[in-house]
């Protein structure tokens, strides 16, 4: 499918050794969901520094781009903004619920 998936997690992920490390099952779920599009915006907060559990699982899908997020406070700060700076080219804050397709040239589906 030529499409895109945005994904906003609120879990968050560690960048270390070049590569992206997430919670095990959310992990291998993002990469089986890699190879059904082509693809997959991540947008979840990052740490640079080594995984906290030794059961981390590092991201293999090649496609899948990294829009970092800050750390928030609760699910209610991390759900009243979705930062797309870079993801449609320009800085423009946009509600989870009105995110437009649109913006980004392809068939696009949001999770």
């Amino acid at each position: 499918m030529r499409a895109t998936l945005g994904v906003i997690a609120e879990t968050r992920a560690w960048s270390h050794d070049g590569g992206l490390y997430v919670s095990a099952s959310f992990g291998r779920i993002v990469d089986e969901l890699a190879k059904r599009f082509e693809r997959l915006v991540l947008t979840l907060p990052v740490a640079c520094s080594p995984p906290e559990r030794a059961g981390d699982y590092r991201l293999r899908a090649d496609n899948v781009e990294i829009v970092p997020q800050p750390f928030y406070g609760s699910s209610l700060a991390a759900e009243s903004l979705a930062g797309f700076c870079g993801l449609i080219g320009m800085c423009v804050d946009v509600p989870i619920s009105s995110s437009s397709a649109a913006c980004f040239r392809s068939p696009a589906f949001f999770i």
